[in-house]
C-alpha cells in the first residue's frame, strides 16, 4: 500500500475531510488530494504531522510492506486514551485501594467497630474512587479536545459539556456534522 492510499485510508477512518487535513497541516486541499492521488508525497514535516494527527509511525506511512485494514470505522481514538499506560496505571491503583479499603471497613462493621472509625474508612475510600473518576473525566476532557482540534472544531464549548456523561454522548452524535458545517 502506497503513502497516498494510506493517508487516504486513515482520513476516512478518523472521519477526517481533505479540507480538515489540509487546515491542520497547513497546505492546499489540492495538495492533500494530490498526496491521496500519488501525483506528490508530503514534505517531511507533513509526515511527521500527519502520523501525530493518525497516531501512527512515520514509518508505517512511508513503508509501502506494511498494509493498513480497509474498514470504514472511526480509529479507536478513544481506546487509545484508555489504554495508556499513564492513564491506566493511576485509574488501576486507585480502584484497586478503593476496593480493598471499603472491604476493610465492610468487615470492620461485621466486627462491631465504631460507627465513626468505619464512616471514616469508608469515606476514605470513597476519596480513591473520586480520585480514578478524576483522571478518568480528564483522560475524556482530553479527548474531547484532541478530537475537536483535528476536526476544526472551536473546542472549549464541547469540552465543558462533555463534563457530564450526557454531554459527551452529545458531542459524540453531532461532532460529525459540526465539522461538516466549518
Amino acid at each position: 500500500m502506497f503513502i497516498g492510499e494510506k493517508i487516504r485510508e486513515l482520513r476516512i477512518r478518523n472521519q477526517l475531510s481533505q479540507e480538515s487535513i489540509a487546515q491542520l497541516l497547513d497546505v492546499s486541499r489540492q495538495s492533500v488530494s494530490k498526496w491521496e492521488k500519488g501525483l506528490s508525497k508530503p514534505s517531511t514535516d507533513n509526515l511527521l504531522r500527519l502520523s501525530e494527527i493518525f497516531s501512527v509511525s512515520v514509518e508505517d506511512l512511508i513503508d509501502n510492506d506494511i498494509q493498513f485494514k480497509k474498514d470504514y470505522e472511526s480509529t479507536s481514538f478513544f481506546k487509545e486514551f484508555l489504554f495508556r499506560k499513564k492513564v491506566l496505571i493511576p485509574i488501576s491503583i486507585f480502584l484497586g485501594l478503593f476496593i480493598v479499603i471499603f472491604l476493610f471497613a465492610v468487615v470492620m462493621k461485621g466486627y462491631g467497630y465504631d460507627t465513626n472509625t468505619v464512616n471514616f474508612i469508608a469515606g476514605l475510600s470513597g476519596f480513591f474512587m473520586f480520585c480514578a473518576y478524576l483522571i478518568f473525566l480528564v483522560m475524556i476532557l482530553k479527548y474531547v479536545y484532541k478530537d475537536c482540534q483535528m476536526r476544526h472544531i472551536q473546542p472549549i464549548g464541547y469540552v465543558l459539556v462533555s463534563i457530564t456523561v450526557v454531554g459527551f454522548l452529545f458531542y459524540l452524535l453531532i461532532r460529525d456534522d459540526i465539522s461538516k458545517e466549518n
